[in-house]
Formats: structure tokens, C-alpha cells, sequence
């Protein structure tokens, strides 16, 4: 029995001395996208990548800009193509 007296008094001296929760704040409302994109995972060799990343940091574009960039150029031209 001590020794249950003795664990619930020191959790009870912890307890005491944290702070109380903090009121939580209100959700952030979900961001919107100017338009539906859908994420795209791929592989590429790793000079290939590394060149493409200096490429897009010295012209001060985005990967993701100078991605859909080259996918829209590449269907586009696969469209007329065709």
C-alpha cells in the first residue's frame, strides 16, 4: 500500500507542475489550388537530375513549373503528331 501512495503522490507533484493545455486554435481552412493537380512520382538517372535541379535553380523556376512545362510541350506536340 505504501508504495501505491508514494507513486500517486509523485504523479500527482508531476502533474502539478505542467502547465495546463492551451486552448487550440481554430483549423486552417484547406488550401486551394489554382488548378486540380495530381502528384507524379518517377525515377530519374541521377547526373540527369542533378543537372535538371541546377538547371531550374539558375533560371529561378520551380521543378514542378519546368515539369509541367515540358509534359504539356511533350503532349502537345504528341497530339499533333498523330
Amino acid at each position: 500500500m505504501r508504495r501505491a501512495e508514494r507513486a500517486r503522490a509523485v504523479v500527482r507533484e508531476v502533474l502539478a507542475q505542467v502547465p495546463p493545455p492551451r486552448p487550440q486554435a481554430a483549423p486552417r481552412p484547406a488550401r486551394r489550388r489554382r488548378a486540380p493537380h495530381q502528384k507524379a512520382t518517377f525515377e530519374l538517372p541521377r547526373p540527369l537530375l542533378e543537372a535538371f535541379r541546377a538547371a531550374c535553380a539558375a533560371q529561378g523556376v520551380t521543378q514542378r513549373g519546368a515539369v509541367e512545362v515540358l509534359v504539356r510541350t511533350y503532349v502537345a506536340q504528341a497530339a499533333t503528331d498523330a
